[in-house]
């Protein structure tokens, strides 16, 4: 957030366009020349032209319906949440992080019962706040949790979501370039 303030301070007359997109897709417009940059996640091998600034790195957190009897703040294992259903995304949404993520839950001993899969965080954080299942999520969430979703921490699935700004270095837009030196002095302050 503190590099939209910055930026709108030092560019008033520029207007930008936030559009939510699954990161494969935002890096396939980049490449294109379709949009000029997008804040990603790094889970796959990026296009020859596509460059990225470290932005931040999440991790994975398990959310499940407030009405589960878990014990408050507690930090479980990945295997005893086995036979409990799931919601998740499909993989042909992310494939990189969706086979990651398989990889992580079954070295911990967890296959995922997955009642439902829908292609965005805010649809799967629904399904859980609607009791559907539990879901394993970006710990970005936990700033924003809804009011029928916990969020617990995982002990044994340590998965690293690396967060960048993704940008093509073909392109010459000057307000790009200025996002650009404002989010490296917003990344150098942190």
């Amino acid at each position: 957030p503190d590099i939209f303030e910055r930026f709108q301070s030092n560019a008033p007359g520029v207007k930008l366009e936030l559009f939510p997109n699954n990161s494969p897709i935002q890096i396939a417009d980049i490449a294109s020349g379709a949009l000029d940059g997008g804040f990603v996640y790094l889970f796959e091998a990026l296009p020859e032209t596509v460059r990225v600034l470290p932005v931040a790195a999440h991790r994975v957190v398990l959310a499940v319906p407030r009405k589960w009897d878990l014990p408050a703040h507690a930090t479980l294992t990945a295997a005893s949440l086995s036979g409990r259903p799931f919601v998740t995304f499909p993989r042909a949404t992310y494939p990189g992080y969706h086979d990651q993520l398989m990889g992580a839950c079954a070295g911990a001993g967890l296959t995922l019962n997955v009642v439902q899969e829908v292609s965005t965080e805010a649809a799967i954080l629904s399904l859980v706040s609607a009791g559907v299942g539990a879901a394993l999520v970006n710990s970005a969430n936990l700033s924003r949790p809804p009011a029928q979703v916990r969020f617990l921490e995982l002990e044994d699935i340590l998965l690293t979501l690396p967060l960048a700004f993704a940008y093509s270095d073909a392109n010459r837009n000057a307000a790009l370039n200025r996002f650009l030196g404002c989010l490296a002095e917003v990344a150098g302050a942190a």
